[in-house]
């Protein structure tokens, strides 16, 4: 049996283990890589931030636009006005986060929280729900995290507004990057 292709206990890998652990330093490249973005949105949660809003606005503005040329483009179509419309909202949404992008990180993290706020409710009941189940806990764990960080998030705004965003896609990146060198080693000693 050929070495690639045996665990070294005489069972033989499956081909996607043999093809990952070809390109494992490709995966632990991309995870340190990600570490590091993550360590300086951290450094400069602000600008992280406000990064991510002026991207989310170009976005919004050339989605518009390809809304709207779409309209146009199949006006025959009985969509047409909720077509255009949408392409006009896309673009007002747009421009007004690339005009205020103060403004749009605040609003972004407000939105943030009360996102947080909706689906720790969501979970807590849902958790109470299924005390039955194991593992219900862990659900409920989540639901009084996700309601403490809408907490922390509306009881410090405007002031969280400046960095709370740009620390969770900071310690998000950190925590991708951490699974993918884990992924890379672990595919390597397959």
């Amino acid at each position: 049996m050929d070495i690639e292709s045996d665990s070294g206990y005489g069972v033989p890998l499956p081909d996607d283990v043999i093809a990952v652990r070809g390109y494992w330093s490709c995966f632990l490249a991309a995870g340190v890589l990600l570490i590091i973005l993550g360590i300086v949105a951290l450094g400069a949660p602000f600008f992280t931030a406000l990064t991510i809003e002026t991207l989310l606005g170009g976005v919004l503005v050339i989605g518009g636009i390809v809304h709207g040329l779409h309209a146009f483009r199949t006006r025959e179509w009985r969509g047409f006005i909720l077509g255009i419309l949408s392409g006009v909202l896309y673009l007002i949404v747009g421009v007004l986060l690339l005009k205020n992008p103060l403004q749009g990180v605040l609003t972004l993290t407000l939105l943030v929280a009360a996102f947080f706020l909706v689906e720790g409710i969501f979970k807590v009941v849902l958790a109470l729900q299924n005390r039955t189940m194991s593992g219900w806990v862990w659900l409920l764990f989540s639901g009084i995290l996700a309601l403490v960080l809408a907490g922390i998030i509306w009881t410090g705004w405007p002031v969280t507004g400046l960095w709370v965003i740009g620390v969770f896609v900071g310690i998000y990146l950190i925590f991708g990057g951490v699974s993918m060198v884990a992924f890379a080693l672990a595919a390597r000693n397959a």
